[in-house]
């Protein structure tokens, strides 16, 4: 039987060798987030249980990981989603429903790429709407850029 050191020697040569180990190593945290560090792509691997773990899903997004490769659950975590919008704004088109409706994720997204806003809760998309007739009234005669006032209504989110 094959112990845990040898499969840490031959993941040091290459973690996609974590594909060939017994299920019992793809469910040791130790081994998969040394697999993840040195290539985030071997998070795939992990075992059902660690597939749900935050603290590997915020490894893999760390080492380069895509947000879009995470499970349902995951979608849905607030700490898991910031830091995947954070890193790359993109992704909250890929949170879950949760997330979508969730004004700090979703202020995070559209104030680093405004095309976001597609992709936010109706609830969300309402409020900017509403708070962009508002201030496009106050604002009529003056010369203010729409990406401009889409900034300014949502920082007005109630």
């Amino acid at each position: 039987m094959v112990d845990e050191d040898k499969v840490k020697q031959e993941i040091r040569k290459s973690p996609w060798n974590i594909y060939y180990a017994h299920d019992k190593f793809k469910n040791t945290f130790e081994i998969m987030k040394e697999c993840v560090e040195l290539d985030p792509n071997t998070y795939q691997y992990s075992s059902l249980h660690l597939i749900h773990n935050v603290e590997l899903a915020l490894l893999f997004l760390r080492k380069g990981g895509s947000f879009s490769m995470m499970n349902k659950h995951l979608r849905n975590n607030k700490t898991v989603g910031m830091l995947a919008v954070e890193l790359d704004p993109k992704s909250f088109q890929y949170v879950g429903k949760t997330l979508k409706d969730d004004d700090d994720v979703f202020k995070l997204a559209i104030q680093q790429d405004k095309n976001m806003i597609e992709y936010a809760s109706e609830r969300l998309r309402k409020i900017i709407q509403r708070n962009f007739i508002e201030l496009s009234n106050l604002y009529k005669n003056k010369t203010v850029l729409r990406g401009d006032f889409v900034l300014i209504a949502l920082l007005n989110l109630e």
